[in-house]
C-alpha cells in the first residue's frame, strides 16, 4: 500500500468515515490529498523524513544561489547577481547545514561545520567568522551567504538539505513502509478532526498512536551518533592507547 489513494482510503477506514470496500467521494478524497501534502511537508521540514535527505559540494564562493527550475533573482534584477555562483538543484526544501571540504588529501576528507546565523545577525559577525545565513528566495530558490575572508584554498562548500516530495492524487510513494503508517495514521487523526466520528477515548488512542510513529522514525536517527576528535586533532597527533580506552577529546555531534 504505497499509492496516494490507499493511503488516504485505509486512514478513512480507520476512523469510520468510509467503509473499506467503498470508493472515497470526491469530496473527502481532495481533503485527504491536502492534509496529506500539509503532513509530509512539516514532517519533511522537522527532518523526520530521513529518506529525503541528500547533499550537494559547490565551489567556495561568499554568495550561492540554489534554484529549481525558475531563477527569479535574475528576473528581479538583483543588483548581486553577478557575483554569485548559480547552482541548479532539484527541489531544495529546507537547507539544514554548511561544511567546509577539504578534499586535496583524497579519500581523506576534513570536514568543517559552519554555524548558522540569523540574516538580521549576519553583519554583527567580523569577515573571518565561520558562519551562514540563508534566505529562501521563492519555491525551491535559496541564497546562502559566508564570509568574505573564510574563503579558504582547497576547499568547497558541503551543502545537505531535504529535497521536497511532489505527488498528485495518482502517485506512487516509494518510501519505507513505517513511514507509509506514519502518513496513514497521521491522516487519519486529521480526517478524525476534520469528520468527527470517534469519541475522545478513540481520539486519545489515535494521537497515542502518532506519537509513538514519530518518536519510531526520529529515534534511530538521535542514536545514529558520529564520534570524531575535535578540531585541533590531526592525523600528525595520534592518541595514547589509554587517551583512547579513556575517551579522551572524543565528543558526539
Amino acid at each position: 500500500m504505497n499509492s496516494v489513494r490507499e493511503i488516504i482510503k485505509e486512514a478513512c477506514s480507520r476512523v469510520n468515515l468510509v467503509p473499506r470496500r467503498q470508493a472515497v467521494p470526491g469530496d473527502i478524497l481532495e481533503t485527504g490529498y491536502n492534509l496529506l501534502k500539509g503532513i509530509v511537508n512539516k514532517y519533511n521540514y522537522d527532518n523526520l523524513l530521513s529518506f529525503t535527505q541528500n547533499s550537494i559540494i559547490v565551489p567556495n564562493k561568499e554568495l550561492t544561489h540554489i534554484y529549481d527550475e525558475t531563477d527569479l533573482l535574475q528576473e528581479r534584477e538583483d543588483p548581486r547577481y553577478d557575483e554569485m555562483q548559480h547552482i541548479q538543484v532539484r527541489d531544495v526544501m529546507k537547507i539544514n547545514s554548511l561544511y567546509f571540504v577539504n578534499q586535496t588529501n583524497e579519500p581523506y576528507k576534513e570536514f568543517y561545520k559552519f554555524d548558522f546565523v540569523p540574516y538580521t545577525d549576519f553583519d554583527k559577525y567580523p569577515n573571518n567568522s565561520r558562519v551562514f545565513t540563508m534566505t529562501q528566495k521563492s519555491e525551491g530558490e535559496w541564497l546562502v551567504q559566508i564570509k568574505p575572508a573564510v574563503s579558504m584554498q582547497n576547499y568547497r562548500l558541503k551543502i545537505n538539505y531535504n529535497e521536497g516530495i511532489d505527488f498528485d492524487l495518482d502517485s506512487d510513494l516509494y518510501i519505507p513502509d513505517n513511514y507509509i503508517e506514519l502518513l496513514i495514521v497521521a491522516l487519519a487523526h486529521k480526517l478524525a478532526l476534520q469528520y468527527p466520528r470517534l469519541d475522545d477515548a478513540q481520539m486519545q488512542r489515535l494521537e497515542n498512536e502518532v506519537r509513538v510513529l514519530v518518536d519510531n522514525v526520529r529515534t534511530p536517527k538521535a542514536a545514529t551518533r558520529v564520534l570524531k576528535r575535535a578540531d585541533y586533532w590531526t592525523r600528525a597527533r595520534r592518541m595514547s592507547q589509554a587517551e583512547l580506552e579513556a575517551g579522551a577529546f572524543l565528543r558526539g555531534i
